[in-house]
């Protein structure tokens, strides 16, 4: 399954995620901003925002989230999309252009990115 693929499935279909895969989405989020601090105090910085997100449901201790997100961001795509697909595959509406079949960019998308064909009526 390419990229392009498993980022329409996700990015599109999130209420067909679980609610441990939310939260291992939401936790590989935190991790990234998390990781932009700057300054001297960085690690306190990190350590601090790790409890507050822990805290307010954004960070899990949880191993079995831990698990799941254990490949990082592109692995965790990969493994919601497989599921979707097997699990909900009728539920998708998969934008594909009229001219060429490719996949548009968004579900509401009229001009495809691949050939320029438009199907705005």
């Amino acid at each position: 399954m390419d990229k392009e693929l498993i980022h329409y499935i996700v990015t599109y279909n999130t209420h067909l995620l679980t609610e441990k895969e939310k939260l291992g989405v939401k936790h590989l989020h935190s991790e990234i901003k998390i990781g932009n601090c700057d300054g001297e105090d960085t690690r306190m910085k990190i350590e601090h925002k790790t409890d507050l997100y822990k805290r307010i449901g954004w960070m899990t201790e949880d191993k079995e989230i831990l698990e799941l997100i254990k490949g990082g961001q592109e692995e965790l795509y990969k493994k919601i999309a497989e599921r979707i697909l097997k699990d909900h595959r009728g539920k998708i509406d998969f934008n594909n252009c009229p001219s060429c079949g490719q996949l548009a960019r968004t579900p509401l998308a009229r001009q495809c990115r691949h050939c320029g064909h438009s199907w705005r009526y």
